[in-house]
């Protein structure tokens, strides 16, 4: 995973397949990033996803809205997006088609 804070808001990108080790990055970006109003996690570079990887990216969406930042996730392989959708990820992020749409998406809340 990578992670960049630039234009007001945290873009996590994902790469090939997330795992366990996923979990303890994911809750970094959390600690690091306590005041940011989106987060974008991009997944179109994701191959698979695990149960402890899709745990570790809920448990994000969920500090972020405790702290009424919105989390976008983009993109995805058809495996990885129905993992996401099997737990109703998208009652709680907004799920966009590619990055640069949760992006734009993203870029209206940050600006407003």
């Amino acid at each position: 995973m990578s992670v960049d804070a630039t234009q007001g808001l945290v873009t996590v990108r994902g790469h090939h397949e997330l795992g366990p080790d996923t979990v303890g990055e994911l809750a970094e970006v959390a600690r690091r990033f306590p005041s940011c109003p989106a987060v974008v996690i991009d997944l179109e570079d994701v191959d698979a996803v695990d149960n402890a990887a899709v745990s570790g990216i809920l448990a994000l969406i969920h500090r972020c809205r405790e702290r009424n930042a919105m989390v976008f996730l983009a993109g995805g392989s058809p495996s990885v997006s129905n993992a996401f959708q099997a737990v109703d990820a998208h009652h709680y992020a907004a799920m966009a088609r590619s990055w640069e749409e949760a992006v734009e998406w993203a870029g209206a809340i940050t600006t407003n």
